[in-house]
């Protein structure tokens, strides 16, 4: 799985070439592909919360 700063990268990056297109279209396809990385780096960044506060609460209960 890829980090959530892979996918803050690859949402930039269409960004970047959409800024560089003429055509609304392909513009427009850029973007929504950087709104599906944001949104994807959205999900892992709650994953790794997730974790991290399952792993603070097994410790704190002593467990594992």
């Amino acid at each position: 799985m890829r980090s959530v700063a892979d996918y803050r990268r690859f949402a930039r990056e269409c960004r970047r070439l959409a800024a560089e297109l003429s055509e609304p279209e392909d513009k427009r396809a850029l973007e929504l592909m950087a709104t599906g990385w944001d949104k994807t780096a959205e999900k892992r960044a709650a994953i790794q919360r997730d974790k991290t506060r399952q792993e603070q609460l097994a410790e704190a209960d002593g467990c594992c």
